[in-house]
């Protein structure tokens, strides 16, 4: 973990606070320090940051500093220092009234907030500046706590902002390795894993097999890939992502939703599944598409229903014209194909790229969102 802590203010007692903290963090994390924006920007470009921890909300460089952050895919974590307590906000002479919900607005942006007492959450939480509000007591200001454990427990918050929404700092490699573990566990069958795909499996780190797993339990596909582990003979170190603290996604899914399967379709005398029942199970999936409840369990089961298929395709496709289903059905197969690589022979109709698919995959890729 690497974290640089920003003090533009060259505030002394803030400056004492963090070289507390780097002090009894030693060993465990790497800690740099910043006090100006090209300083920071020097860190940020010389080595990558996982979180950059603002002490202080007014300078007027903060919201360069947010601005970097997103440029370097780094997250922020701010720590107030009693800079939203209603006497600092009162003094209109420090802070212009105009630029007061400019800068809440862009606090509400930083993935956690750290105060040191009940006083300066509640002045957070009245202004609003951000929903996740952690409380941690300095050992500069009370003997009820000790560095050892001050430093401890903003280890604990900074790890929580890192297992949050860890789609969007997840490097492309384990992107390709949810793909491979999926489509492995759909097919069954690793004559369909390239060589360099099982390689990237097999390579993975224990923070991204972390980052996996985290995934898969929060979109309810832990179990398939699981299962493409197995069958690329790969063991899955035990994390344990149930029991792992994070920030929860606003979209949350409590895995009670209506899923689509196999089991959903029903049969003819034949054993082929029949058209009506595979227009409906698309039909559920369109509905929920609509209704932005799509999630990425929706769309392996759906490959999987595709890979596993056995229908009259001119019926249904007939069908799906009949019923105008058929631009959402190509639709739903550029989401498979894409997703998860399904071939272009398990397809019921061609692919369609247009601004919808586009907008269903913003869908899906916002799921973990927090």
């Amino acid at each position: 973990m690497n974290i640089i802590h920003y003090n533009p203010t060259g505030d002394s007692i803030i400056a004492e606070y963090i070289d507390t903290l780097c002090k009894s963090m030693e060993g465990r994390i790497v800690c740099r320090c910043a006090n100006s924006i090209n300083h920071l920007n020097e860190e940020l470009s010389k080595e990558k940051a996982d979180i950059i921890n603002i002490h202080g909300c007014w300078h007027r460089s903060v919201g360069k500093v947010y601005a970097l952050a997103r440029q370097y895919h780094t997250r922020i974590v701010l720590t107030p220092h009693g800079d939203i307590e209603p006497w600092v906000m009162a003094r209109a002479n420090v802070i212009s009234s105009l630029l007061i919900p400019q800068k809440l607005r862009l606090f509400a942006t930083s993935y956690a907030t750290i105060v040191m007492g009940k006083m300066e959450r509640e002045a957070v939480e009245r202004y609003k500046a951000n929903k996740r509000v952690e409380t941690i007591a300095c050992s500069l200001f009370t003997s009820a706590t000790t560095d050892e454990e001050m430093a401890q427990k903003t280890i604990s918050i900074y790890q929580k902002v890192l297992d949050s929404n860890v789609t969007e700092i997840m490097d492309n490699e384990t992107h390709d390795a949810i793909t491979i573990l999926c489509k492995t566990a759909i097919t069954a069958d690793t004559r369909w894993t390239s060589e360099e795909e099982a390689a990237i499996v097999r390579n993975l780190t224990t923070q991204q097999w972390r980052q996996i797993e985290l995934y898969g339990f929060l979109t309810h596909t832990l179990k398939h890939i699981a299962r493409g582990a197995r069958i690329l003979g790969t063991t899955m170190p035990e994390c344990n992502p149930e029991t792992i603290a994070i920030y929860p996604p606003k979209r949350q899914d409590n895995g009670t939703n209506d899923y689509v399967t196999l089991l959903t379709l029903t049969t003819d005398n034949a054993g082929l599944h029949t058209p009506t029942s595979i227009v409906e199970a698309f039909g559920k999936i369109i509905r929920k598409i609509q209704k932005n409840k799509i999630g990425i369990l929706d769309i392996v089961n759906l490959t999987d229903m595709l890979y596993k298929l056995k229908t009259d395709e001119d019926e249904l496709r007939y069908l799906l014209d009949d019923r105008q289903m058929t631009k959402w059905a190509r639709r739903l197969m550029a989401l498979v194909t894409t997703s998860f690589k399904l071939p272009e022979g398990f397809l019921v109709v061609p692919t369609l790229y247009d601004r919808t698919t586009k907008k269903i995959f913003r869908q899906l890729s916002s799921q973990l969102k927090i």
